[in-house]
């Protein structure tokens, strides 16, 4: 599978966004979407695995269409799915991840003139503005299970035409917690619906509990599987507790990048850091799992757009969200699992370009510096500060 096998107004649109060739995880996702089989799909963080769901969503659609365009002009009366007809239903964990996927469908229909609509259905705003939403009769749902599972039994979305369901970042949704909810809620679909599980990361758990809902999954896991970009180096900084946020602060002007994320699994200290960046007249926003819902789309909002330099945040955005032109992540502190690393990284240098992402330790992490290391196969290069400058340890 290539670009060129697709449909030409997809290459198009595509061509539009600087897109010339697909990643392995589009072309390998491509045919078995297509035929309808259940689909995993592993890829490392920054390869297209939205695309690789869309693609094949949208062209089933393009066909789908043409077929009931040709059997209204035969006056048949067979049953065929009308351009508003909802055909596929896509779960995300969070509210910007929800938009994020909804923003790439629109961006997608609009480039190519495809005329593919698309709503995003998550709690924590107006219930009555989303039901606005559903009377345009989106082809694709796209939204949190909790909001959608609600609209369903409320009858105020029917999914009886469905032929698909996501669920994109299957292994935080798929969880132990979930699964009794999310068996419910497939439950509300049709027993042959195709489902497809798409991860940077797919656990043996996850694939366990996705029995519970369907069976016979192709399972696809590219280059690409489990890797770290090689166009990211990796540094680390060693001080006490106290001076972490202080050397935050100091490799950031050091390495004086305009647009950086910097993670912390404390709340305290993304608040903290925040505020002695602005005290340091640093363009800086935080956020958090504290920050009301629309605040924080404002504030990913500003931060995609540059109004807003440095995101200083939880692990709330290390998944999912697509922030082009960052080159600088810093970790404050290491996540306790490799993994978390893997997306917090994953951030920065998804245009390809050169990125650094650095980690603020203490002596007790630095066996987690040596467990991510052997993981993805990297060098993480200790590093000091010498007169303002970063220089080899």
């Amino acid at each position: 599978m290539n670009i060129n096998n697709l449909d030409k107004r997809l290459i198009t649109g595509l061509n539009k966004d600087n897109i010339k060739e697909l990643t392995d995880v589009q072309k390998e996702c491509f045919e078995p979407i297509m035929q309808m089989k259940n689909v995993v799909a592993s890829s490392r963080t920054g390869t297209g695995k939205t695309l690789a769901y869309l693609l094949p969503i949208i062209s089933k659609a393009i066909q789908m269409n043409s077929k009931s365009e040709r059997d209204i002009s035969l006056n048949s009366h067979q049953d065929v799915v009308k351009n508003n007809t909802l055909y596929s239903v896509i779960l995300a964990p969070t509210k910007e991840l929800c938009i994020q996927i909804c923003s790439e469908i629109n961006k997608i229909s609009n480039n190519s003139g495809i005329p593919v609509t698309a709503a995003a259905l998550f709690g924590g705003v107006n219930r009555q503005r989303q039901l606005l939403t559903l009377k345009s009769k989106p082809n694709i749902v796209v939204g949190t299970y909790d909001r959608i599972y609600e609209l369903i039994k409320d009858k105020k979305i029917s999914v009886h035409n469905v032929k698909t369901l996501v669920i994109d970042e299957a292994d935080r949704i798929l969880t132990k917690d979930n699964m009794s909810e999310i068996i419910s809620f497939r439950k509300c679909f049709m027993r042959d619906i195709q489902v497809i599980l798409v991860s940077a990361s797919i656990k043996e758990s996850t694939l366990k509990n996705a029995e519970s809902i369907s069976g016979d999954f192709v399972k696809i896991l590219t280059n690409d599987k489990i890797q770290i970009p090689t166009n990211i180096s990796h540094y680390y900084f060693v001080v006490d507790k106290r001076d972490k946020i202080e050397m935050t602060r100091k490799v950031i002007s050091a390495l004086n990048d305009k647009h950086c994320i910097v993670f912390s699994g404390s709340k305290y200290d993304t608040e903290e850091i925040t505020q002695k960046l602005i005290y340091h007249h640093y363009d800086a926003e935080c956020l958090n799992a504290a920050c009301d819902k629309n605040l924080r789309r404002q504030i990913t909002d500003r931060f995609k757009t540059g109004k807003t330099h440095y995101l200083i945040c939880s692990d709330l955005v290390s998944r999912g969200l697509d922030f082009r032109n960052v080159n600088l992540v810093v970790n404050i502190g290491l996540p306790d699992k490799p993994v978390d690393y893997l997306h917090r990284c994953g951030r920065c240098g998804r245009d390809g370009s050169q990125a650094i992402c650095v980690s603020i330790i203490t002596e007790s992490e630095i066996d987690r510096i040596k467990k991510i290391q052997k993981t993805y196969n990297i060098n993480m290069l200790q590093k000091k500060l010498y007169q303002g400058k970063i220089v080899r340890k």
